[in-house]
């Protein structure tokens, strides 16, 4: 990375005449700084270290001054690069599109569901997956890395050269059996239960071609579940139960338009089952009228209330995710009550 090009991309001001003319990387990290290599400066106390460390040049913002400090007469400190930008964070961007042009990266623009499955399947390790961390992705990026798989559009507005995933022809696999929740494929000769709602299935179809027609390594073994639609089994009392052990489910979602898919899903599939739907009473979700199948919640409290006290087989929660549901089924576990005769042996 030749030291002209850089000064270019990042919009800034060479403040030297340095006597090295190239970079062998870049970074914002400076316990990854290495002899060669140019260190993003977000946090200028890294400076020294990062000069001891070998870094040949620093990115650094135009309001600290450099020239003050009592290392500037140093000779070190002298003969590398010194690149002042007005905005740091604009300079991450364009360092990560130089790398992307270098390195001849490919950027893939997915939705949240094609995405939420590349994470559980994708092995290949020249794949970088990434959701807008734009100082995680500049440390991701290396010379082997081919394709950058985001559903974020802030991420996909750093290239002009985006593909998107086809709805293929012909699924790379047979359909053997589906549930509500759960899918049994047959590809390359083998078997597979995937704890995936068959609402799915044609999202996992088109990252699979993708993968197969772009060299992509992937397993199906690694997929585990979606959090986008994951289904919480619980008993009678609101407890948590293994996946397909009760007849009472749970779900939480945050988008509300997701919430509408899954609501017509569950309605089409699962109409033998009471259904409820749960709304926050700050939403500006409209229910349809007259529909006995919706409840408005103003906290917590009143969740775990409706999830254990409720006749329903699936009830379906908008506003919180599925990490808040757990902590609110959790407080429904068992909780020792002491006695009299607790510690007497």
């Amino acid at each position: 990375m030749r030291l002209s090009e850089v000064v270019s991309i990042v919009r800034g001001l060479l403040q030297n005449t340095p006597s090295i003319s190239a970079f062998e990387n870049i970074s914002s990290r400076v316990d990854k700084i290495q002899r060669g290599w140019l260190f993003v400066a977000l946090n200028p106390k890294d400076i020294p270290q990062a000069i001891a460390q070998g870094a040949y040049g620093i990115v650094y913002p135009k309001d600290l001054r450099v020239q003050e400090d009592t290392h500037w007469s140093d000779s070190s400190w002298q003969e590398i690069a010194w690149i002042e930008v007005a905005n740091m964070q604009e300079a991450i961007k364009h360092l990560i599109y130089y790398k992307m042009l270098v390195w001849d990266i490919q950027m893939v623009s997915m939705n949240a569901v094609e995405y939420a499955l590349s994470t559980n399947i994708i092995t290949d390790k020249r794949v970088c997956l990434t959701q807008g961390d734009f100082q995680t992705l500049l440390e991701s990026l290396h010379p082997k890395i081919r394709y950058i798989l985001t559903d974020n559009q802030d991420i996909l507005l750093l290239s002009t050269n985006i593909m998107s995933l086809l709805k293929p022809l012909n699924p790379p696999f047979e359909l053997l059996a589906y549930t509500l929740f759960d899918v049994r494929l047959l590809l390359d000769g083998r078997e597979y239960l995937l704890n995936l709602p068959y609402l799915f299935v044609g999202a996992l179809s088109e990252v699979c071609v993708f993968c197969q027609t772009q060299g992509i390594e992937y397993n199906l073994d690694r997929f585990e579940s979606l959090c986008l639609l994951k289904p919480n089994f619980i008993d009678p009392k609101g407890r948590i139960r293994d996946f397909g052990q009760t007849q009472k489910v749970v779900i939480a979602q945050t988008d509300i338009g997701y919430f509408r898919d899954f609501m017509h899903y569950f309605d089409t599939y699962a109409k033998w089952g009471k259904r409820l739907y749960v709304i926050p009473e700050s939403s500006n979700f409209t229910p349809p009228n007259e529909s006995k199948d919706f409840l408005v919640y103003k906290n917590d409290a009143d969740i775990s209330s409706l999830i254990r006290h409720r006749q329903y087989n699936f009830m379906l929660i908008l506003g919180i995710d599925d990490a808040r549901l757990m902590e609110i089924l959790h407080t429904h576990e068992d909780t020792h009550q002491p006695t009299l005769f607790d510690g007497i042996l």
